[in-house]
């Protein structure tokens, strides 16, 4: 008799434990909406789509796997580096022109020491 008792003790105590069904799909969509709100914020903060930058990382032939942190960290300093470039651009273009040109490329190029290794990439155009 003692046996029984102490086995159904055990399955109410199992049972105390087991998550009801409404518990685990609350749970489940808690996590997918945080997931989602994840998704949402990293979205935000990028403006270049990163599923682009993650195709043309794969270009290399030695990339197998991009790892998604690894792509959004490319991905923001891409955009980094591209408004820097054009805030270095504007400072030598016509305050009247929108648009830049090449000459405004190149007089960046050369007076700003960051963007040094730039030299000559635009002399094909």
């Amino acid at each position: 008799m003692e046996e029984f008792e102490e086995n159904n003790e055990e399955i109410r105590v199992l049972e105390e434990n087991v998550p009801l069904e409404n518990e685990f799909t609350e749970e489940t969509q808690k996590s997918s909406k945080n997931k989602e709100s994840h998704a949402n914020q990293e979205r935000k903060l990028l403006r270049l789509p990163l599923w682009k930058v993650k195709r043309i990382m794969k270009i290399d032939p030695d990339v197998q796997v991009v790892n998604k942190e690894a792509a959004f960290l490319v991905t923001k300093a891409t955009e980094l580096f591209i408004q820097y470039l054009t805030k270095s651009v504007h400072k030598h273009m016509d305050s009247k022109r929108k648009t830049i040109m090449k000459k405004d490329f190149d007089a960046a190029v050369n007076d700003e020491p960051n963007l040094c290794f730039l030299d000559g990439t635009m002399a094909h155009l």
